[in-house]
């Protein structure tokens, strides 16, 4: 009886502590439409905040343990969530996201106007040249509530685009070099930044490690 309250006491003790170790967490990004690949996602370890991109293929590799929650983004799909419940390789789908624009029909009981009426689109901002040669095309680009809502649209995107590369420069690598920690404090440390720093599309490199100095000067002052 002693001997198997021993055993049963080991195999508690042997399951918490698999619990505690991080492991190499791989695994595939598909889209659950058309059940393809999606490339670059960003991957991010909310409990450890261990960051990733998966390649070409959708394959990835990034640091977890059991019970950590890895988020999923990727431009132009709705972000993902999921717990790591078993040490396997994890199939992920990602939702594509869809923008409803609403369609916008325009008449005209006089027919003269069409006589200017222009074939050309913009899909960006036009210049003096080509708002003078297409001046319908401009006015319908500048005033068009489908217009304008394409135009949030490919902002957002943008936006996304670059916040995207700015989280390829703020990474755990670059707090180390930068404070020279190691282990607990390191991740003591990383934590602090992640909950204060304060990132923008305009960041570049330069930027980003000033930022990350001037937390580490109130970190150290905590």
């Amino acid at each position: 009886m002693f001997l198997t309250k021993i055993i049963s006491s080991f195999a508690i003790f042997i399951i918490c502590t698999n619990s505690l170790i991080s492991q190499n967490i791989q695994g595939t990004v598909m889209d659950v439409e058309s059940q393809k690949p999606v490339p670059y996602v960003h991957l991010l370890n909310k409990c450890t905040y261990e960051q990733a991109v998966s390649d070409m293929e959708g394959r990835f590799q990034i640091q977890g343990r059991i019970n950590d929650t890895i988020q999923f983004s990727s431009v132009g799909y709705h972000s993902g969530y999921q717990v790591v419940s078993k040490p396997e390789s994890l199939a992920i789908k990602l939702f594509p996201v869809t923008y409803n624009l609403k369609q916008i029909d325009v008449y005209s009981k006089d027919p003269i106007p069409q006589i200017y009426r222009s074939e050309v689109s913009f899909d960006e901002k036009p210049n003096l040249l080509e708002t003078l040669a297409h001046p319908i095309s401009f006015l319908y680009y500048r005033f068009s509530k489908r217009e304008r809502g394409k135009l949030e649209v490919r902002n957002l995107m943008e936006y996304e685009r670059k916040m995207a590369k700015v989280s390829t420069i703020y990474t755990k690598e670059l707090v180390q070099k930068l404070t020279g920690f190691t282990d607990e404090k390191l991740d003591d440390c990383f934590r602090f930044c992640n909950a204060n720093i304060e990132l923008s599309e305009g960041d570049d490199e330069f930027s980003v490690k000033y930022k990350i100095l001037e937390l580490l000067a109130k970190y150290r002052e905590q």
